[in-house]
């Protein structure tokens, strides 16, 4: 699974394995919603909004390598 990043090149991204990924963009920037199971299997649901402009492809890299480490408490 690839993101497209505003120069319209397709990239990987550490959240790849996604069971669900729906990009909605508007006027303020993009909407990533993303259900993701971790590889211990606990399943996380992300809302990220990344803002509008350049700054959304340096936003957007380290916030996906972060949540690919997310783990549960349990």
């Amino acid at each position: 699974m690839g993101n497209k990043l505003n120069s319209g090149e397709l990239v990987e991204h550490p959240l790849g394995s996604a069971e669900l990924y729906l990009q909605a963009a508007g006027d303020k920037g993009i909407n990533d919603y993303i259900v993701w199971k971790s590889e211990t299997g606990d399943a996380f649901l992300f809302r990220l909004h990344n803002p509008k402009g350049e700054e959304a492809s340096d936003f957007a890299g380290p916030v996906l390598v972060s949540l690919s480490t997310v783990q549960s408490d349990s």
